[in-house]
């Protein structure tokens, strides 16, 4: 005996069913006059309700709720690409900036440090008072903290940047340190178009 059966639902609520029924027999008696007997049967069925639930747009609801689920996943993936971008060239840039004040920081350190060497010169050729110390030193001791901190916050922001860059645990990486080669220039003239169509490309790019 043999059965197939193959059903196929519509997205007007309705389904088509097709079957294939069929049976063989052979025997060894020798008074059947038809030995073997096939007796195959195939039938098609339609049905389609005309009230409850009858409507593409009843059926192929989930469809389209998938197709809408499918492109907000999609616009979801952009929005965190362009978050981890932002954040990435954001911790770039603070870590450019860091380093410039650093340099700052270490210029002013050496400077003060300078002073404090001229005014002990002076000092001991007579040509200051001694009042004069106390400032160079406190001048030295204030700008050596200064450069501390800015040490500290650039290795804060080399500790975020690398974070951001890799999240497995590399030597290498940890121990390299990140040289920011751009520089924050502010241009003479802002080729911008205006606000108003900025905010309406923004509004119609976001992936919101």
């Amino acid at each position: 005996t043999y059965n197939l059966t193959l059903t196929q639902g519509l997205l007007t609520g309705g389904s088509v069913q097709f079957r294939d029924y069929e049976q063989y027999l052979q025997q060894n008696a020798l008074t059947n006059l038809v030995n073997p007997a096939v007796a195959p049967h195939m039938d098609i069925s339609i049905q389609q309700p005309l009230l409850q639930g009858f409507g593409v747009h009843v059926n192929d609801r989930f469809i389209r709720i998938g197709q809408v689920n499918l492109k907000a996943s999609r616009e979801q993936f952009r929005s965190q690409l362009i978050d981890l971008a932002t954040s990435v060239l954001n911790l770039y840039w603070d870590l450019a900036g860091a380093t410039d004040e650093l340099k700052a920081r270490r210029q002013a350190a050496e400077d003060a440090q300078q002073f404090l060497a001229d005014t002990q010169k002076e000092i001991a050729a007579g040509a200051s008072p001694r009042s004069d110390l106390p400032v160079a030193q406190g001048q030295v001791a204030r700008t050596r903290q200064e450069l501390s901190i800015a040490q500290n916050k650039v290795g804060q922001d080399e500790a975020l940047l690398k974070a951001a860059l890799s999240r497995m645990e590399d030597p290498a990486l940890e121990a390299a340190d990140i040289i920011p080669l751009d520089q924050a220039d502010v241009p003479e003239n802002d080729d911008l178009p205006p606000l108003r169509q900025m905010v309406a490309t923004a509004l119609e790019q976001r992936p919101d």
